[in-house]
């Protein structure tokens, strides 16, 4: 993710002829593209330009690729993903109200067949939270759950009236399951043939003899289908969810990342770990907005304006801890503590980094083109 995103930026398009020629000398002829052959890149352009972030990504490059082979030995632990804590709290207070309400209805009227309302409705909010676009799926659901309550009907009061014992109306319902074949076959259908068939099976006990009345068949068949219609009902009303959404989540995640970062810019191991989540972060934000019909070209530039902004504060936090002047390393947490803000007042955050970069002395100059172009991508994104 590093190396395409520098691919984006100015600096892969600003390699001086200084590094062009450091890095058309380096001996490639043993390690062809390998591990040697990215840390022998970096070295060549850490010699040639030690504040080319180009050594920064071809090292990270190398570390990365050496590390393949290991993978299956490495724990879980290590692996720095992306944890969407906002839409899973409101996915827990979507279930709970909704299961609230469900519940309410059935102590309420006492309702015999309330417990597969219940049933139902668990399902569907529990299986559908993760989906894409939950209230875009529920009404294939509901439909299926339809047809298979309208199918058991059929198979327990026209067919297994006409057969003897349990095993007869064991046999009546092999028909009656064959049908999800079809079903899951033809791309129309496909989606409902699943809750055809769990429906099917739920609403048909076939044992012998039959001691339930047709009423109270169609009061179960009722109450399994509730469930789908309490939940897309809910989908649709509290905290609904599609791909913009959790695109906006996956960039507000990224932001909260940043203030955190800039408030404990001086501790390495937090910057690694803001590294790694943002390059996870990045993958999820551009498929969703792709997702969301977004411009691909807007998503990377925006991925690769957060990164610039990472870099200035990780810049930062380094010459606030090992500045030569005290007044350099003031001036240094003064504008980290402006940037712990950067998601409510991005201007004030550009104009902090600018203000920065004109006091920084002769000696730090190196880190001015880096702040400078946080700030400018800070300024083009307002919003």
């Amino acid at each position: 993710v590093s190396a395409v995103l520098w691919l984006r930026s100015e600096d892969s398009r600003a390699i001086d002829a200084a590094m062009a020629d450091s890095l058309a000398r380096t001996d490639m002829s043993e390690t062809g593209v390998s591990v040697p052959a990215l840390q022998r890149l970096g070295e060549a352009a850490a010699a040639a330009n030690p504040h080319e972030p180009l050594a920064s990504v071809l090292n990270d490059l190398a570390a990365a690729t050496s590390n393949l082979a290991d993978l299956d030995g490495r724990p879980a632990a290590e692996l720095l993903l992306h944890r969407d804590w906002m839409l899973a709290r409101r996915a827990m207070l979507r279930t709970l109200v909704a299961m609230l309400a469900a519940g309410l209805v059935w102590l309420a009227t006492g309702w015999e067949m309330g417990g597969f309302m219940m049933l139902g409705t668990a399902i569907m909010l529990s299986v559908f939270s993760t989906f894409e676009k939950p209230a875009a799926i529920l009404p294939h659901v509901l439909a299926g759950q339809v047809l298979g309550t309208g199918l058991a009907l059929i198979c327990r009061w026209l067919i297994w009236p006409y057969v003897g014992g349990s095993l007869g109306a064991v046999l009546a319902m092999v028909p009656f399951i064959l049908l999800g074949a079809p079903l899951s076959a033809h791309r129309l259908t496909q989606r409902m043939a699943f809750d055809v068939n769990m429906v099917l099976l739920l609403m048909l006990q076939p044992t012998w003899p039959q001691t339930m009345s047709f009423g109270h068949s169609l009061m179960a068949s009722l109450a399994v289908v509730a469930g789908p219609v309490v939940a897309l009902i809910a989908f649709s009303l509290i905290y609904p969810v599609d791909s913009r959404r959790r695109y906006e989540a996956v960039r507000y995640s990224m932001i909260d990342d940043l203030e955190h970062l800039a408030a404990s810019a001086l501790r390495s191991d937090r910057r690694k770990r803001w590294r790694a989540l943002l390059h996870h972060r990045v993958l999820l934000a551009t498929y969703w907005g792709e997702r969301a019909s977004y411009p691909t070209a807007r998503l990377a530039d925006d991925a690769l304006a957060l990164l610039y902004v990472g870099q200035a504060i990780e810049q930062l936090g380094e010459l606030a801890a090992s500045g030569t002047s005290p007044g350099a390393r003031r001036r240094c947490t003064a504008t980290l503590e402006r940037l712990h803000r950067i998601g409510t007042d991005p201007l004030r955050a550009a104009r902090a980094l600018l203000d920065a970069v004109g006091r920084l002395p002769a000696e730090m100059s190196g880190c001015r083109p880096i702040l400078t172009r946080a700030a400018a991508q800070l300024a083009e994104r307002p919003a």
